[in-house]
This record gives C-alpha cells, structure tokens and sequence, in this order.
C-alpha cells in the first residue's frame, strides 16, 4: 500500500500525462485510465478528502469511462454523507 505522499505523487504524474494527452491511440489511453484506477484501489476515500487529491481525482473521473465511474461510486457509497459535508470531498 501507497503512503498518502507516495500516491498523491503516483496520481500528480498520471494528471500530468491526462492533461498532456499524448497518448497513441484512444485504446492505449484507455488502458492507461484502467491502470490509474487499479492503482486507487483502497484510496478512494482518502484521495477524495484531500485537497491535492481531490483536484486530481476530479480529473481522473472525467476521463473515466461509465463503468469506472459506477465501480468508483460504488466503492465510496458508503461514505458519501461523510463526503458530502467534508471540504475537499
């Protein structure tokens, strides 16, 4: 598991590659979102609360797919009245 400093790191190099969209194809790019959302796996919540990682998540979602999406909601549903009422979430 990631220190919160190791993935707001891994997460600030993804948002950087996101933005820069240089990606070869819309497959690859694709693939690298799967890829940024496996490496969330367990984070969700923490990255949501945090004022940097929040602003990356919300990058992240947009270039999410449905799927990625529901499965992300999915995995914070049971915090969301938490996240609704927390500054960054």
């Amino acid at each position: 598991l990631y220190s919160m400093d190791q993935a707001l790191q891994y997460f600030k190099k993804a948002e950087k590659l996101i933005e820069a969209n240089e990606f070869e194809s819309d497959e690859d790019f694709q693939i690298f979102i799967q890829n940024v959302f496996g490496e969330l796996e367990g984070l969700e919540y923490r990255m949501s609360c945090s004022h940097d990682g929040s602003v990356i998540l919300e990058k992240i979602l947009r270039a999410a797919n449905s799927f990625q999406l529901r499965v992300f909601f999915e995995k914070v549903r049971n915090k969301w009245l938490d996240m609704c009422f927390h500054r960054y979430a």
